[in-house]
């Protein structure tokens, strides 16, 4: 891939991150159920954020959906890994 490629390529994935995620609200944060991570084929659960606009997002170990993810939360404060469960 070339440098202009790779440009254009995090330009765009910028802009759906801030499309869909910019300014949103997280209504509520939660872990998936067991049905829920075996209708996606996974043996792991991870976290849910659901937003203002009834989007969700859940935290996947890969582009590919293979299995639920950690999510690393940094503050001032703290640093805590939510982790699959």
């Amino acid at each position: 891939m070339d440098e202009l490629t790779k440009r254009d390529t995090e330009a765009y994935w910028n802009e759906q991150a801030a499309a869909h995620l910019a300014g949103r609200t997280i209504k509520r944060a939660r872990y998936l159920s067991k049905a829920e991570a075996r209708g996606m084929g996974w043996h792991a659960r991870s976290v849910v954020l659901e937003l203002d606009n009834g989007a969700v997002v859940i935290v996947q170990s890969d582009d590919e959906g293979n299995d639920a993810g950690a999510l690393l939360v940094l503050n001032k404060k703290a640093e805590i890994i939510l982790p699959v469960i």
